[in-house]
């Protein structure tokens, strides 16, 4: 799971909220949701996933596409959370005995200055 906590941010936070104004979440989910969307895509980055040792036609980890479509965002309070829905997500983000890890839940760097933008048009 990956979860972005801006409370960290208290002096931007409250200078924000002394001006009435909002930062929008929904922007950083969705630009998450989109980055990890891209992290499939990509199959794997910054650095390539293990290639598989079979011969499937498909991409990697998108056999059905079940986990690539439940990757979803939540927000509580001033954290954002992205996380999968199918409950096996974790085996192939992190690994087992049996499986290479495949790590698709992760913040890009640009995904951070992405994010302190969507924080700094708040103040707009």
């Amino acid at each position: 799971m990956i979860d972005i906590d801006i409370s960290d941010y208290t002096a931007i936070l409250d200078s924000i909220h002394d001006q009435g104004q909002e930062i929008n979440m929904d922007a950083i989910g969705q630009l998450l949701v989109e980055s990890v969307h891209t992290n499939f895509d990509q199959e794997g980055r910054p650095s390539a996933w293990e290639p598989r040792q079979d011969d499937n036609p498909w991409p990697i980890l998108r056999k059905t596409g079940d986990l690539y479509h439940s990757i979803h965002y939540s927000i509580v309070g001033d954290t954002v959370y992205v996380d999968e829905g199918v409950g096996y997500g974790t085996y192939h983000d992190q690994g087992t005995s049996r499986l290479p890890a495949r790590p698709f839940l992760l913040v890009q760097d640009e995904d951070e200055q992405a994010i302190m933008d969507i924080i700094a048009q708040s103040f707009v």
